[in-house]
């Protein structure tokens, strides 16, 4: 859809609107140096605050720059497979978001940082609160329904097998609550616990089966969105 004139001006004076300064909108990768995907995250701010937030899309890094310094770089790679896509991506996310704030302001709505964020996953189809929210948050709702049942056992088995997910993360690209499919899951058992731990079959089923009762407790909240066959 082309954007009329006057939000093209909007853009490019950034962000004003009669004379009041707009949100600015800037991206980044939560996991820049995975070797495969990391979720996009979007940061909004104003003059009294910023908040950032997951934006429910993920890019392969090896096509993103990590920046070292605060706007030094782009955030796509130029003259890769997805240059143009990814681009349109971001554009769309901040478009979103401005329109949000400008119809906020038009209607004289007070507002602040997470109004605009709840309206821009309720534009998606999603709750923040619910359906919208993080890996960690729904593993952590997932403690504190649970751990009263526990053994201290269990517990030293589930707290093993956190830091192996988080290890894994930094390498081969974070959990999140829209990407859990089974490439992932396949990865998380092949190339982590095989290749690079050396788990035998005991091990790694043992923490496998902690993150699956995990996901089995936030597929039936609700909490994520994952079309993996658990069962399998």
């Amino acid at each position: 859809m082309l954007l009329s004139m006057h939000y093209l001006c909007i853009l490019n004076q950034n962000h004003k609107i009669n004379n009041a300064q707009m949100i600015n909108v800037s991206f980044y990768l939560l996991t820049p140096t995975a070797r495969s995907q990391s979720q996009l995250y979007v940061s909004i701010s104003n003059k009294e605050s910023r908040l950032r937030f997951a934006s429910g899309e993920s890019f392969v890094t090896a096509y993103c720059n990590i920046r070292k310094k605060k706007g030094s770089k782009e955030l796509i790679k130029k003259n890769t497979p997805f240059y143009f896509e990814y681009n349109a991506k971001l554009n769309e996310i901040r478009d979103a978001l401005l329109r949000i704030e400008m119809d906020l302001n038009k209607a004289e709505v007070k507002h602040d940082l997470i109004i605009i964020k709840e309206k821009f996953y309720a534009s998606m189809g999603k709750s923040s609160k619910e359906n919208g929210m993080s890996f960690d948050m729904a593993l952590s709702k997932f403690v504190i329904a649970t751990e009263g049942q526990w053994t201290e056992g269990t517990k030293r088995n589930f707290n093993t097998m956190t830091k192996h997910l988080k290890e894994f993360e930094k390498t081969y690209g974070e959990f999140t609550s829209e990407n859990i499919k089974e490439e992932l899951w396949n990865g998380f058992r092949d190339k982590y616990f095989v290749a690079k731990k050396k788990f035998g079959n005991a091990s790694t089923n043992k923490n496998l089966k902690k993150l699956k009762q995990f996901l089995r407790f936030a597929l039936r909240k609700k909490y994520i969105d994952s079309s993996i066959d658990l069962d399998d």
